[in-house]
């Protein structure tokens, strides 16, 4: 059973906030030149700059040889050089194998394989949900690792849309 109610989304933070907020967004503008330089060049332009032709090849198909912007490369890069980001000794298998152990130990249940059709909500509660061959699962929580579209749309069948968070339905 949920035991916390989820806060409510703040649309708009009130003038002095936001006001202070922004003063404080000041000292970054240094940093403004450097992101749109990034943000308008993309890893193939990138990549010709390169004489090395291993680089100037790994470079360009670093996205599966989309086109994407120098920024979607840069950021991740830039938390890893500050020590602010990082990845699981191991690697995400272990850890993910770490939890279904603890899951399994407590009693849990898990049914790989098995995608969800539908989320079946009972008094405003996530109770169950639908898989493959009309099977329901009953739980304590449920939990979406979908999308938030697959989530809301397909799952819930936009029950549960309205106006603050239909904005970002697209």
């Amino acid at each position: 059973m949920q035991a916390f109610k989820v806060p409510p989304m703040m649309d708009k933070l009130p003038f002095w906030q936001s006001t202070i907020r922004g003063i404080k967004m000041i000292r970054y503008l240094k940093f403004l030149g450097i992101i749109l330089y990034q943000n308008s060049i993309t890893n193939k332009q990138f990549a010709q700059k390169f004489k090395n032709p291993f680089l100037k090849e790994a470079i360009s198909n670093l996205f599966d040889d989309d086109d994407v912007s120098l920024l979607v490369f840069n950021f991740p890069m830039a938390s890893f050089d500050n020590k602010s980001a990082g990845y699981p000794i191991g690697g995400s298998y272990s850890w993910a194998k770490r939890i279904e152990q603890k899951y399994i130990s407590l009693g849990g249940k898990i049914h790989y394989n098995t995608p969800v059709q539908k989320i079946i909500v009972e008094d405003q509660k996530a109770t169950a949900v639908l898989v493959r061959n009309n099977v329901i699962h009953h739980s304590d929580m449920t939990l979406s690792a979908s999308d938030w579209h697959k989530t809301v749309f397909d799952l819930l069948d936009g029950k549960y849309v309205n106006e603050k968070n239909s904005k970002t339905k697209k």
